[in-house]
């Protein structure tokens, strides 16, 4: 048995990349108050995987993710054994123990991934412009023109980086071929890294743009002086639980926070009148967003 790779950030961009969608297995294992979740599928062609290997990712709450290999040269339709013999060389008579998890559980598994290491965050950033029907989410995902109140808020937010050969926290975004858009909005602040998903810089594809936005918690939304007022269900998503609906009012910002009924309000409070300035806009948002992720996800 062979460690691969022991990264959280690792781990979320393999099981976000290569296992969600294709066939693998998820599995829970209580131990005491530490439970893990565990993944086996049989190797990836691709990324110089061996397709003879059964890989097993095993996270939890406490320790750092690992990620195990175990050579199979067995029937590779055989599922059912491949899995179950590479489980039991890891886990012996507790490998009797694993729950198998329905494979809605993905989805719920992608969730936790934004939440396994707290100083790492991604949020998700939507432009709307005075053009758009706010009827669908296509012509905002579709859109790469910014005006020039959205790129001075985007400076607000963060710096725009270049994400080729990017070593900090990319947020799930492509740092190797520009994949994922050349540029994207960064940000450090203390121990907390947050890359934002800004939809004018991903590429220009629909699909695209959505699978990174419409799989965040949440979603910040820019809107122009003369774009029309902003409804959530325009946007469909099983993962979006938050927007912060921010509008420029000459050098002072209007917000707006719309979720999911389920969810109660979270600190910091919004002030009455809702009207920050833009140092007071840019320690809100970091806080606000911060701490409605967290609360949403556990």
């Amino acid at each position: 048995m062979t460690i691969v790779n022991n990264s959280n950030e690792w781990f979320e961009s393999f099981y976000r990349r290569i296992c969600y969608g294709q066939e693998h297995r998820n599995y829970v294992l209580l131990e005491n108050d530490n439970p893990l979740i565990i993944t086996v599928m049989l190797g990836w062609k691709n990324l110089s995987f061996s397709f003879d290997d059964v890989y097993i990712l095993i996270r939890s709450t406490k320790t750092s993710s690992i990620i195990l290999t175990r050579e199979y040269k067995g029937d590779p339709e055989d599922l059912d054994k491949a899995y179950s013999s590479a489980l039991a060389e890891v886990y012996g008579d507790n490998a009797n123990s694993l729950i198998l998890m329905p494979d809605s559980t993905a989805e719920s598994i992608l969730k936790l991934d934004d939440i396994v290491n707290p100083t790492k965050f991604k949020f998700g950033v939507i432009y709307v412009n005075g053009q758009m029907s706010n009827k669908n989410d296509m012509e905002i995902f579709e859109n790469k023109k910014a005006s020039k109140s959205f790129n001075q808020f985007l400076k607000l937010i963060g710096v725009k980086t270049k994400l080729k050969e990017f070593a900090g926290y990319s947020g799930g975004l492509d740092t190797t071929s520009d994949k994922t858009g050349i540029y994207s909005v960064y940000k450090k602040y203390q121990d907390v890294q947050i890359m934002f998903h800004v939809s004018t810089l991903l590429p220009n594809e629909y699909i695209q743009t959505k699978r990174h936005i419409g799989n965040d918690i949440v979603t910040i939304v820019f809107l122009d002086e003369d774009a029309p007022k902003f409804s959530s269900s325009c946007i469909q998503s099983h993962f979006l639980q938050i927007f912060i609906v921010i509008k420029r009012l000459e050098d002072k910002f209007i917000v707006n926070i719309i979720s999911n009924e389920m969810i109660p309000a979270f600190d910091p409070p919004i002030p009455k009148p809702p009207i920050f300035s833009a140092e007071e806009l840019e320690q809100f948002l970091i806080r606000k967003s911060k701490i409605d992720l967290i609360s949403v996800a556990w």
